[in-house]
């Protein structure tokens, strides 16, 4: 397996897919299925996805980064990044879009890796820290960001709970 930022072109629909299945509800709630999965793709900024991709190429995960000018996903005609509206205020920290591993590649630290290389990303451009914002029933994911040494932070009103890491 190995990383890979920015994404692929040619990983440009998968990517989409692995987005829209875990987040589509949120990025695009009115659009159906199709709509939705190819508004996503459209606005897909690679250059802001780290992606883990086996050795035939295939994607395996995918972690988004956001900074101030923006996430991972733009949808035409908003003026927020789709996953920034759901979330925390605005922050110097480089903040962790979204996290999804494909369904037959779970189990295998191929989250691990990508929080990894996020937080490597993070401090090489200069953030002070990288922040997750996770759903607070998604106690895989709340552990997950627990064994690489993120700290919570101050709650936040709704779904997501912050989690920081230096």
């Amino acid at each position: 397996m190995r990383l890979v930022s920015p994404l692929p072109l040619a990983l440009r629909a998968e990517a989409a897919r692995l987005i829209c299945d875990a987040f589509g509800h949120r990025i695009a709630p009115r659009a159906g299925g199709r709509r939705r999965l190819a508004l996503v793709r459209r606005g897909l900024a690679r250059d802001r996805v780290i992606g883990a991709v086996d050795g035939r190429g295939r994607l395996l995960g995918l972690t988004g980064l956001r900074g101030a000018d923006g996430g991972a996903v733009r949808l035409p005609g908003r003026r927020l990044d789709p996953l920034r509206a759901l979330v925390a205020p605005r922050t110097r920290d480089m903040v962790l879009d979204c996290l999804v591993v494909a369904p037959g590649s779970r189990g295998r630290g191929i989250a691990a890796l990508l929080v990894a290389a996020a937080l490597a990303e993070a401090r090489r451009r200069g953030h002070p820290a990288l922040r997750a914002e996770v759903e607070r029933r998604n106690a895989p994911a709340l552990a997950l960001f627990s064994r690489a040494g993120f700290t919570p932070q101050a709650g936040l009103p709704g779904w997501a709970r912050v989690l920081r890491r230096i």
